[in-house]
């Protein structure tokens, strides 16, 4: 067991008891971790605990990052479009375990970049929280470059927060401010070397296609989008697209670190 997880979690995933039916069991039996009795449900433990003597096992969870392609959704089936499983080796869809790979936050079918799979429910609901403030880095692709001018004032708004309109399958919303950063491509045709349209956002959220309605109400479409961080872990260059691997455990804490 690698991420931090709370006793009702723990237990709960194990088995051994359902807090919502026993509030008093800590206080009938002895639950230790690191040598101090734990007596709060919602205490975080990262190693191994006992149970009135008893070593309690480690649970094994399985952690993985994708270069998700352009084409597939995170879905689990479609019948429209290829899902991110069909990517995976069969036996990471096959087994008990299986059944509870997911992914943690999602990627629309159109937007490529870093995808983390996991089985492990506390992870993901972590990851996806908004008291964790998560950044989420992209690289985007606008459908037509902008001005020094229309750089500053973009970079504005966004710090600032954007009011998203409600659409057909989220409702409107007042972003949390997001960071935006001009990448340095020229457009000579246009007769300025610092016109742009590519950029790199930061946003601490995950709404719904959010970073494309955040530039669809500044009147630019995205053209191309694709994550490139979530916190301070990179996609980098290692990965093809499709391509996945685990991750470490050093990866997987320098969430919480």
């Amino acid at each position: 067991m690698i991420f931090p997880r709370s006793v009702r979690n723990y237990l709960s995933y194990l088995g051994v008891c359902n807090p919502r039916r026993a509030y008093d069991f800590l206080d009938r039996n002895q639950l230790m971790a690191d040598g101090v009795r734990i007596t709060d449900w919602d205490h975080l433990i990262s190693s191994g605990c006992t149970l009135n003597g008893r070593i309690l096992p480690h649970p094994e969870f399985t952690y993985i990052m994708m270069n998700k392609p352009v084409g597939y959704v995170c879905s689990r089936v479609s019948d429209r479009s290829p899902v991110v499983f069909d990517l995976l080796d069969e036996n990471l869809c096959t087994g008990d375990r299986a059944a509870g790979l997911h992914t943690a936050g999602r990627l629309d079918k159109d937007t490529s970049g870093l995808l983390i799979l996991t089985d492990d429910g506390a992870f993901s609901h972590y990851l996806a929280s908004p008291e964790a403030h998560i950044s989420k880095t992209y690289h985007a692709i606008l459908d037509a470059p902008l001005s020094p001018a229309e750089q500053d004032e973009y970079e504005c708004r966004f710090h600032a927060g954007l009011y998203l309109p409600p659409c057909e399958k989220a409702s409107g919303f007042m972003t949390q401010p997001a960071s935006l950063e001009w990448l340095d491509v020229g457009v000579p045709e246009l007769g300025c070397a610092s016109c742009a349209s590519e950029c790199l956002v930061t946003i601490s959220e995950g709404k719904f296609h959010q970073v494309r309605r955040m530039f669809q109400v500044l009147g630019r479409r995205v053209m191309a989008l694709k994550r490139i961080s979530i916190g301070r872990l990179p996609l980098g260059t290692e990965l093809a697209p499709g391509g996945y691997r685990s991750l470490t455990e050093d990866e997987i804490r320098s969430f919480i670190s």
